[in-house]
């Protein structure tokens, strides 16, 4: 951003996966917070524009962008549900992977629940799912209605 005249029309997007392979630690609070505090200082929190969510499949610092469902890799829940809280009015765009494992609507409830979110129409199976056991989570379009499918 130094070599542009003019950065008043920037907007900034914050991707994790990329920022953890990059060696930005978002596994707790307090890492969270310090990674937030280089953003502010080197580029301003005022330009963060959206968050690209993803968790990573890789370690931290490793220097690969494989995404894995939010909360599924290695930044894990406590480093979303941190992320969340600091950008209550950021938008969040999702880029996981769509497998058996969760879909793009369990993942958009995943950041949801970790948000604090506690939506009526989320199925009771999948409620209790959040300790760990994989379940699928998908809209079935027919009847407007989220269902689940237990994995194991």
């Amino acid at each position: 951003m130094d070599n542009l005249s003019d950065i008043s029309n920037i907007g900034i997007c914050f991707d994790t996966c990329h920022a953890f392979a990059a060696g930005y630690d978002l596994r707790t609070g307090s890492k969270v917070t310090k990674t937030l505090e280089e953003f502010d200082s080197n580029i301003g929190l005022s330009k963060l524009k959206v968050v690209h969510s993803n968790d990573s499949t890789g370690f931290l610092g490793g220097g690969r962008d494989n995404h894995q469902h939010i909360g599924l890799g290695y930044i894990k829940e406590e480093g979303f549900r941190r992320i969340v809280e600091k950008f209550p009015k950021v938008p969040f765009i999702l880029e996981t992977p769509l497998d058996e494992v969760r879909d793009d609507v369990g993942n958009l409830w995943k950041i949801r629940y970790l948000a604090g979110e506690r939506p009526d129409d989320l199925p009771n199976d999948y409620k209790s799912s959040y300790d760990g056991k994989p379940r699928a989570l998908s809209l079935d379009k027919e009847k407007k209605k989220l269902k689940t499918k237990k994995l194991l």
